[in-house]
């Protein structure tokens, strides 16, 4: 079904905010790979693994939002709303 305009700007708005989320989780995790850089494998602290598991985490869940945001905006929705 289509979707309301007022609908579909309002997914534009959640898929950029969820873009701009997504750049900064990006950043986050170069910066703790560069942290991680130069540790041999045994020696890399905990808690840069737990911020670069964290920060994967994350990108896959802003990912799989995004992704349905698409979906959303491409396929409609069950019903649409009455003009």
């Amino acid at each position: 079904m289509k979707i309301a305009r007022s609908q579909e700007e309002a997914l534009s708005r959640a898929t950029a905010a969820l873009s701009a989320e997504l750049y900064e989780v990006e950043k986050d995790i170069k910066a703790t790979l560069a942290s991680i850089d130069g540790y041999a494998e045994a020696d890399i602290p905990d808690y840069l693994r737990i911020a670069l598991a964290n920060g994967k985490t994350r990108v896959a869940d802003l990912t799989v939002a995004r992704m349905s945001l698409y979906d959303i905006s491409w396929y409609g929705t069950k019903e649409a709303p009455k003009a």
